[in-house]
């Protein structure tokens, strides 16, 4: 469940809302940054999952730490079948994953500028694993 606190930030207290917040985010950025050739690709129409939905998962899954793209491909689709009712074979999706790793670095390069951390006494470093 979403909560909006009253200074504007999101708390998120299911990782099935942070999917979709991940989603949104994603999204308004694809469509906003990436270009018309990636986004009219051809048989872009055939697919069943979007340039979106397959950056989104990507991305969860980096998130959590997770390696094995075949044991977070099960994952998700055992868990969350619900949020990706048409999920493609797990080697059509890892393809298409390594096909839009440009996309994909562009939109979490944008995504950073967009989010202004100078301000901030917090910062994230990400080289030890923690359990969450």
């Amino acid at each position: 469940m979403l909560k909006s606190n009253d200074d504007y930030n999101t708390s998120v207290y299911f990782f099935e809302d942070f999917i979709l917040l991940i989603f949104v985010l994603i999204d308004d950025l694809y469509q906003q940054y990436v270009p018309v050739s990636v986004k009219k690709r051809r048989n872009i129409e055939k697919a069943k999952l979007s340039d979106t939905e397959c950056i989104t998962i990507a991305i969860c899954g980096e998130l959590l730490g997770i390696d094995s793209e075949k044991s977070w491909y099960s994952f998700v689709k055992r868990n969350y079948s619900q949020l990706f009712p048409k999920m493609c074979s797990r080697s059509r999706f890892n393809r298409t994953c390594r096909n839009l790793l440009q996309v994909t670095e562009l939109l979490m390069e944008k995504l950073s500028e967009c989010i202004d951390f100078t301000q901030s006494s917090y910062r994230i470093v990400d080289s030890f694993p923690l359990l969450v």
